[in-house]
């Protein structure tokens, strides 16, 4: 089980210092950690297509384009993503099977409010 103090360490040795300076401070507040080996390929498209909404949606974050471009960079078909979660961000970091750090992903929560969900899925019900 891979724990905080853990992936500081591996940020630690991850080529992106502003990033990896950006996430051990998300990480050194209280959070949520899971782990999940997923597809390579899916990610990529599921971020390309994330990327979109959180524009149109307004929401600050960093990390997706460079995780796009490091994803397309590696032979590994299998990633280690770790989900991290706090009350206002979530961060998403990306390894190998080997626990090198390949990308990071990090953006804010935003909290909505019973309309603005509703408004929400009233517009994508239309497309």
């Amino acid at each position: 089980m891979i724990t905080i103090d853990y992936l500081i360490s591996r940020l630690s040795c991850f080529d992106n210092k502003i990033l990896s300076k950006e996430t051990i401070d998300l990480l050194s507040t209280s959070i949520k950690l899971i782990e999940v080996e997923y597809d390579k390929s899916i990610a990529i498209n599921e971020f390309k297509i994330h990327r979109k909404y959180l524009d149109k949606a307004g929401v600050k974050y960093f990390g997706i384009n460079e995780l796009i471009d490091m994803l397309m960079k590696i032979s590994d078909e299998k990633i280690l993503i770790i989900n991290c979660h706090n009350e206002s961000h979530v961060l998403k970091i990306f390894m190998d099977l080997n626990h090198n750090v390949i990308g990071v992903v990090g953006f804010e929560k935003r909290k909505r409010t019973p309309e603005e969900i509703e408004r929400e899925m009233h517009n994508l019900r239309r497309k």
